[in-house]
């Protein structure tokens, strides 16, 4: 397997666009970050359990206005059997802004109608129109696209932070699966893992979160730059 260190993810098949978003925007999201050791032993979780805390999270999220997330993000693309590894910062405003700034410059930025991706290594510039609920990257949009499966394993009840393995709502769509790391006490989010069918992941682990935050006021401005290939639509292809 390689790695490489990347600042954003490359644009992917249109069958995947759900996919494209949460890579291509990062988060979570948009989330994730800090992992702790691994639980000595699961067991399975009572449906009802999971979905109180996948509730408390939700309703955690939905109670500030504004949201800026530091997080360490790591793709797995297996069709290359590659890993790419970036960082950035996730913005978000409600009811619909999102931004997200790379290490190296690049971006996406969306007001829930248009979608702007900066991808800073290939120096091209992506437009497309989209809907706000096809953009999975602040944690209340991602999380009620997803249903606690019963049937995966959890950490033991007795956890301070357990996982919780997710299944699509709507099956045959993309990323297909989310295991989410979750602070039993807070109900804060510290990682999510998006798994989709093709054998790709995605895991983002969260360094900080700030809420109700002062955003810079360029937050969600991606202009042009400067010689970049403008690409109106995400390409499709193999």
């Amino acid at each position: 397997m390689r790695t490489r260190t990347e600042s954003a993810p490359r644009p992917a098949r249109a069958a995947e666009r759900s996919t494209i978003l949460i890579r291509a925007a990062a988060f979570l999201a948009a989330v994730v970050f800090v992992v702790g050791p691994a639980p000595a032993a699961a067991r399975a979780m009572a449906p009802e359990d999971a979905a109180s805390i996948i509730e408390c999270t939700l309703e955690r999220y939905r109670s500030a206005e504004s949201h800026r997330i530091e997080f360490l993000q790591e793709s797995y693309w297996a069709l290359a059997d590659t890993t790419y590894v970036t960082s950035g910062v996730l913005f978000l405003e409600r009811p619909s802004s999102v931004a997200v700034r790379y290490a190296d410059g690049g971006g996406v930025v969306s007001n829930g109608e248009t979608l702007r991706v900066y991808v800073a290594a290939t120096n091209q510039f992506f437009v497309a129109a989209v809907d706000s609920s096809d953009l999975l990257l602040d944690p209340v949009r991602l999380l009620e696209a997803y249903r606690p499966d019963p049937e995966s394993p959890t950490p033991s009840p007795e956890d301070s932070a357990v996982t919780i393995a997710m299944a699509r709502r709507r099956p045959g769509t993309e990323p297909a699966r989310l295991e989410v790391t979750v602070d039993r006490v807070s109900c804060d989010l510290s990682e999510i893992v998006a798994i989709a069918t093709s054998g790709d992941r995605t895991r983002y682990a969260i360094r900080k979160t700030s809420r109700n935050a002062d955003l810079p006021s360029d937050a969600f401005r991606l202009p042009k730059p400067d010689g970049a290939e403008t690409i109106r639509g995400f390409p499709q292809g193999e």
